[in-house]
């Protein structure tokens, strides 16, 4: 009924409203048991999408997933307003399943897409006042739209001329991000090596596309590996390029991988030195490459157990870090080599600050359960 309304609603206000464009969607101010109408519909309905959402006494759950409903391209940004005083979304989690206090405590998770702000002395509908709504929500509505768009590698298309295209761009980024490092030249990729890889599995690859150009900016490279391939990663004997395609493994229905995160690489150009290491490119990359992991998980009962990376640079190595990778050593170049075990992970109480990942680990866990492990 939800998605109906919203359908007529969107066709009774004439042109100018194109939710299939991300810069003339619709935005929404949601309140109470509407603020859980608006989230649920959205992660049932991909085709429900808007540009802003503003949420004031919320009764959505403090850990609600709203990486998947940026992964799915359904919204730009969202303004979460809460009230330290809000009795009402403090206590509806005992009575109306999942629900939740971010009304009351906020969404447990940073992001720099879902802003919050905390008002003192609020209860549930403290919000709807001239003054209020002109200080705190028409600048939001009034902000310009983020051009960002994650798109994967296995929705590139069939053309193997235009994603090699893409492929020669990010090299042009690497050379950007990279070219000052000593090592750099002896790791760089020849000619055509890429492509090998893209034959045997093209999802090893998160894009970063900015729309209003409709050019890569940004991307992960994260490749199931062999065994050997991993073990020889993981102590350091082997540089990206001799990294070779049967070296590679494609995603196959009922397995469990070993992952190489080669890089995660974004056009210095939209760095932004104020906002230190978890900015807008970074995290809209991060959450497309956990959410590639959950859908593989749900969808082909394909678990990740293992985990390698190699920070050439200190941002790369925080982020390492931030991901709570171990760090085991060097390698040849002396670059510090980072590990993480899946399976460990899943299976002791974490923290999990990052959006989506709690969502992937629970999601290995039940798969787990399935097989009897």
């Amino acid at each position: 009924m939800t998605r109906k309304v919203l359908g007529r609603t969107l066709r009774e206000q004439g042109t100018g409203i194109n939710p299939n464009d991300y810069r003339a969607r619709p935005s929404i101010i949601a309140h109470s048991f509407g603020t859980y109408i608006v989230g649920y519909a959205m992660q049932k309905y991909p085709d429900i999408q808007f540009d802003k959402i503003i949420l004031c006494g919320s009764i959505l759950p403090v850990d609600f997933d709203w990486s998947l409903l940026f992964h799915r391209d359904q919204v730009n940004a969202v303004r979460n307003e809460y009230g330290s005083r809000d009795f009402w979304t403090s206590c509806v989690g005992n009575f109306i399943q999942n629900s939740g206090a971010s009304g009351a405590k906020g969404f447990q998770f940073l992001s720099t897409v879902v802003s919050q702000e905390r008002f003192e002395y609020f209860g549930h509908s403290d919000y709807f006042h001239q003054r209020h709504i002109e200080s705190h929500w028409l600048p939001v509505l009034r902000r310009d739209v983020s051009s960002l768009q994650i798109r994967h590698g296995r929705n590139m298309g069939p053309s193997i001329t235009s994603f090699v295209e893409i492929l020669n761009k990010t090299a042009a980024i690497d050379d950007a991000c990279f070219s000052h490092l000593p090592n750099y030249r002896v790791s760089q990729m020849p000619r055509g090596l890429s492509t090998t890889w893209i034959e045997m599995n093209p999802d090893i690859y998160t894009f970063l596309f900015d729309r209003r150009r409709d050019d890569v900016c940004g991307y992960i490279n994260a490749m199931p590996v062999q065994d050997q391939c991993f073990d020889r990663i993981k102590e350091g004997r082997v540089r990206d390029n001799e990294i070779v395609a049967k070296d590679i493994l494609p995603f196959l229905t009922d397995q469990t991988l070993k992952l190489y995160l080669m890089s995660v690489v974004i056009d210095p150009a939209l760095h932004n030195a104020g906002q230190g290491l978890y900015q807008e490119p970074f995290e809209r990359l991060i959450t497309g490459f956990v959410n590639k992991l959950y859908y593989y998980a749900v969808n082909h009962k394909i678990r990740v157990t293992e985990l390698v990376a190699v920070g050439w640079t200190e941002p790369g190595r925080r982020l390492c870090q931030a991901l709570g990778m171990e760090n085991i050593g060097n390698d040849n170049d002396g670059n510090s080599i980072f590990w993480i075990d899946f399976v460990a992970l899943r299976h002791r109480p974490t923290k999990i600050f990052l959006p989506g990942v709690k969502k992937l680990l629970d999601s290995y866990k039940s798969l787990d359960k399935e097989d009897g492990i």
